[in-house]
């Protein structure tokens, strides 16, 4: 079983570098926009959530790819930042970012664009 403190530093990370209600509110009207764009004739509400959480989950997947990318700058300029701080590990941002991958992948077959995707 998960322990709340084991949690807390997933959700502390993701408040610190990852702010959750302004990448929603950006992937839901990206991707309302993207559908008011296209012609698409079946269900969009599922379309739309669909779409924006494989935009969430991109987003959150260059999160983490960047924290490695900067890592020896962000320990010199930013070492309060959670990875350099040692609140969070390695380890744990390459679990995030398998874990958005995978999501990414079944929405992206959920609408049935996954070998379009894929690329991506």
């Amino acid at each position: 079983m998960l322990s709340l403190d084991f949690l807390g530093k997933y959700f502390l990370y993701l408040k610190e570098r990852f702010p959750i209600l302004p990448t929603l509110l950006f992937s839901l009207s990206y991707c309302a926009l993207a559908i008011g764009l296209a012609s698409f004739s079946g269900n969009k509400i599922y379309l739309l959530l669909s779409l924006s959480g494989i935009f969430f989950f991109f987003l959150l997947r260059l999160r983490v790819t960047d924290e490695f990318k900067d890592e020896n700058h962000d320990r010199i300029h930013y070492p309060n930042r959670p990875l350099q701080r040692g609140l969070i590990s390695k380890k744990d941002l390459i679990s995030i970012g398998i874990i958005a991958f995978l999501a990414e992948l079944y929405l992206a077959n959920s609408v049935g664009g996954f070998y379009y995707y894929l690329p991506i």
